[in-house]
């Protein structure tokens, strides 16, 4: 996008007049509790947070400081915009150093993913920045992230459609801060599990109406249907009722298959991400992680695109099946006509 519109995109964003963002911050010794700022709160923190975190005074790998800015609400929503002021959100970003098309990321209604490296004075990588916008229907998660190759150093901003879906985030963060000391993408795949479960959980439903339409078609073998009432069975009776059950079913399954086919772009993007900030610390003149470690997260990553990719070949298979149902109902409907 060209920078030079990204001033009238800011103004199309939906955010709130008023600020409410929660602060949660981790270091080697401490974990702070969660904190509500509003809009001087959160100017006060970013001070803080520039110093310790975006330019600490230690050049070793003992920072190792975690902050995550969590807000509820979506910019490209206006019926659900962002609980951070135009103003304040210009302010995070500017004093974390996020790039000015975070906003793009963020503020249209598309998945995103992007990576982004930050190069100092003598052309040394100093920073990895992360975009993601990651989908469950319209209830997105936003994370801008940035990762200071040096010491792991970490501010997140995340952003969440539904507020339980970014208080279960930051309680699980908090359950989970050993992991974020390791390294901070643990968050990254701390939140592509919990979308493959969201996702697991929207999937079998799917599959509990295709079950559903099966059993009062009878195409499906006997000890697979579901006992069905009187009143359903009646209502699948008339073949406009069914094949617009049908086509809703598709509609969705179609969605799901975008979905869970991004989900694997996730998986694949996070290992790639892992992997780059390795070979980013190497070049900036640090160690890699341990082996140990390292294989610990790459194989969390693994282990959840793995489900991914099982479930986007059942999807491929619910959505021929759903056709072939489709067909036959149109053609027994049209024989009917005759």
């Amino acid at each position: 996008m060209d920078p030079e519109d990204l001033a009238a995109f800011y103004e199309s964003l939906c955010t709130t007049k008023e600020t409410s963002v929660k602060l949660w911050w981790l270091n080697d010794d401490t974990k702070s509790n969660e904190v509500t700022l509003d809009d001087n709160g959160v100017r006060n923190s970013l001070q803080s947070i520039r110093t310790s975190v975006i330019h600490p005074n230690t050049s070793e790998d003992v920072n190792r400081q975690f902050v995550l800015v969590s807000a509820t609400g979506d910019p490209a929503y206006k019926n659900k915009p962002l609980r951070v002021a135009r103003n304040t959100l210009a302010a995070i970003l500017d004093a974390c150093e996020f790039p000015s098309y975070t906003l793009v990321s963020c503020g249209l209604k598309r998945f995103h993913l992007s990576h982004h490296v930050q190069y100092g004075d003598k052309d040394e990588p100093v920073a990895l920045i992360l975009l993601l916008r990651i989908p469950r229907n319209s209830q997105y998660i936003n994370v801008a992230m940035r990762i200071c190759l040096c010491d792991l150093a970490t501010v997140c901003f995340f952003t969440a459609m539904k507020e339980e879906t970014g208080q279960g985030l930051m309680k699980k963060c908090f359950e989970r801060s050993h992991l974020l000391k390791v390294h901070p993408l643990y968050f990254l795949a701390l939140v592509f599990e919990e979308r493959c479960l969201e996702y697991k959980e929207w999937f079998d439903k799917i599959l509990e109406d295709i079950n559903m339409v099966e059993s009062a078609t009878g195409m499906t073998r006997a000890t697979w249907r579901v006992q069905l009432s009187d009143t359903l069975i009646d209502w699948f009776s008339d073949y406009d009722n069914l094949l617009r059950t049908l086509y809703a079913i598709h509609s969705e399954l179609s969605h799901f298959d975008t979905v869970t086919t991004f989900s694997i772009k996730i998986g694949k993007f996070l290992s790639k991400v892992l992997e780059l900030s390795e070979d980013l610390r190497v070049e900036s003149g640090h160690e890699r992680m341990s082996k140990r470690e390292y294989g610990n997260l790459q194989q969390r990553i693994q282990f959840s695109l793995s489900r991914c990719e099982l479930s986007s070949d059942k999807t491929r298979e619910m959505l021929e099946r759903v056709k072939g149902q489709i067909n036959v109902v149109s053609q027994a409907d049209t024989g009917r006509n005759y």
